[in-house]
């Protein structure tokens, strides 16, 4: 009769009883043993209705990045992997991913294990641009959202100094050398901030190392015409933020002096703003080499420019072999400079400069055997035309007199023997013009004694 109640009581509940009353009675017949099939059903919908995974790029990032899935997908089995791939456009990388809206760290290279977020486990990690997410073990509808920023933001802070726009930075992240080119319409003192921390530029070429708050990296500038050229290598990972800019210099102050030997030494600021420093050493001394803020330089040529010596956007020497008197010229003075100049009782043997394109040199070449100098009127044809000209004036000192104008390294060429003579370009290309004395053997002296200041010199 039992039996047959049951029946009768689960029977008559699918003909309509109210689900108050169902769930009763199933209850009560449950407490004999019988398990009803509707059990099983809700069990199984549960596990075939799965789990939605939606990955996407920020709103912002999709001209930056792409997606291979940014559809919304059902998973059945919650212990499957399934792997999104956000790829990072050129000079661009995934800066940060969020998975049910907490942010997880991106590891550099693939995790051995997985690591937990609400509602699933996940692994995050790089692959050259790439940024690769793989979850698992879902318990909830699961979100991925990537984004991405730029790889460098390049500013300048004044509108004299222009970056490039195909100047060359880094394509991917793991890119760890850039190049930025800019131009300037003012020559002044030039610096960079990468990441808050500020580096000046000196000279014309300088290079060290500066520490920003993501590590240390390397740095090198040149300066050509109106260009300048900032090269960064060791880059430390990620996002780096660039200004270049000019910056007003401390207040200068020149030091020179000299060892090894005897002299003296002048400094002059002719009207045009240049600083002269000119050493005379002793008879029988030569300059043997210049050091300038520590870096020994060894003269080569009688005129040429010193790239990157101190505190000075320009450096330039003239070196004389006869009278043997040493120019230093510094133009755009930023910073302090100690200069020392190293004397030798060996004459030293002073190449002739490149012609024209040689890289560093500046001016024609001019000389003067004992008793007297050169001076040169008209401008700097190293760059001109052929039938550009320079007008060279010899001056004789008290006892001697001129004799012509010859080439000084073969003297058998000869240009004239007046005390101003014009040449050209082409008759001057690649030679040094040497003016020749001779010692007057009369007991009296015709020549009065040239004022030797800066003016004089070439």
């Amino acid at each position: 009769m039992l039996a047959a109640l049951r029946l009768f009581v689960v029977g008559w509940s699918a003909r309509g009883f109210s689900s108050g009353a169902f769930f009763f009675l199933l209850g009560f017949s449950c407490a004999g043993g019988v398990r009803p099939a509707a059990h099983l059903s809700l069990n199984q919908l549960a596990s075939e209705a799965g789990y939605t995974i939606s990955a996407s790029l920020a709103s912002a990032a999709t001209d930056r990045a792409q997606l291979d899935t940014n559809s919304a997908f059902y998973v059945k089995n919650s212990g499957a992997q399934h792997a999104f791939t956000y790829t990072a456009n050129n000079k661009y990388y995934i800066n940060s991913i969020t998975i049910n809206g907490s942010s997880v760290t991106i590891a550099e290279t693939a995790p051995g294990s997985f690591s937990t977020v609400s509602g699933a486990q996940y692994k995050c990690y790089r692959n050259n641009n790439q940024v690769i997410v793989i979850l698992t073990n879902l318990t909830q509808n699961s979100t991925i959202v990537g984004n991405a920023t730029s790889l460098f933001n390049l500013s300048s802070n004044n509108s004299t100094l222009v970056i490039q726009d195909n100047c060359i930075t880094p394509d991917t992240y793991f890119d760890t050398t850039a190049e930025i080119v800019a131009t300037f319409s003012q020559n002044q003192n030039i610096q960079f901030t990468i990441d808050g921390v500020t580096v000046r530029l000196f000279g014309n070429n300088s290079s060290g190392r500066v520490m920003i708050p993501s590590g240390a990296l390397d740095y090198a500038h040149n300066i050509y015409e109106n260009n300048v050229v900032i090269e960064l290598t060791n880059l430390p990972h990620g996002q780096h933020n660039v200004t270049i800019g000019h910056y007003v210099g401390t207040t200068a102050s020149i030091t020179a002096d000299y060892s090894g030997g005897s002299g003296t030494i002048e400094m002059y600021k002719n009207e045009s703003g240049v600083q002269l420093v000119i050493m005379r050493p002793a008879t029988s001394q030569y300059v043997h080499s210049i050091t300038i803020d520590g870096a020994e330089i060894f003269p080569t040529y009688y005129r040429a420019e010193i790239f990157g010596a101190g505190g000075a956007l320009q450096v330039r020497y003239t070196a004389k072999d006869t009278s043997n008197v040493f120019v230093i010229e510094l133009e755009d003075v930023y910073d302090s400079i100690d200069i020392n100049f190293n004397l030798s009782t060996v004459k030293p043997v002073y190449q002739v400069p490149p012609t024209s394109g040689g890289v560093g040199i500046v001016g024609t070449v001019a000389t003067a055997s004992t008793g007297g100098e050169v001076r040169m009127v008209g401008n700097d044809i190293a760059n001109g035309a052929d039938t550009d000209t320079v007008t060279f004036i010899a001056v004789a000192y008290t006892g001697y007199e001129f004799v012509g104008w010859v080439n000084a390294n073969d003297e058998t060429e000869t240009f004239g023997t007046a005390l101003s003579i014009n040449l050209t370009k082409e008759q001057v290309n690649g030679k040094i013009i040497k003016a020749v004395f001779r010692e007057i053997e009369s007991d009296e002296a015709t020549n009065d004694d040239v004022d030797n200041n800066y003016d004089d010199l070439v």
